[in-house]
């Protein structure tokens, strides 16, 4: 319900994820159309390599999400997962500009799990760009 043009940034920590690849296009180009021109998009999701990746019931049609999981920390009760590939990054995010991205792993439990994140940042162009 925002207005076009409303935010200088926008944070995403790790609620993206939970979505379909489908529905993530969706919601980043709503980010776009909600960011102003040079507006930054800072955002943390899990990548593939975690804990539990490939361990579940795939959503059809998507080779990273699934909709549950039998391994890993984030099994139960979590709904839809998807982990972003690094090939992934640039064609979820291909309306921004300037597409920085790092990957950050910690342990849970003792080290018994693994967590891949990306941290992606990135901006909406001025007009005229893109």
């Amino acid at each position: 319900p925002f207005v076009d043009n409303t935010f200088e940034c926008v944070i995403d920590i790790e609620c993206i994820y939970a979505n379909s690849y489908a529905d993530s296009l969706l919601i980043l180009d709503n980010i776009y159309r909600v960011l102003k021109p040079g507006g930054i998009l800072f955002s943390k999701t899990f990548g593939t390599g975690t804990s539990g990746d490939g361990s579940g019931s795939r959503l059809d049609g998507e080779k990273n999400t699934f909709t549950s999981l039998s391994e890993g920390p984030l099994k139960s009760e979590y709904g839809l997962i998807r982990f972003t590939s690094e090939g992934e990054i640039k064609k979820l995010y291909h309306a921004f500009e300037n597409i920085e991205y790092d990957r950050l792993m910690r342990t849970d439990k003792n080290r018994k799990y693994e967590f891949r994140e990306w941290v992606i940042s990135c901006n909406k162009p001025f007009a005229g760009k893109n």
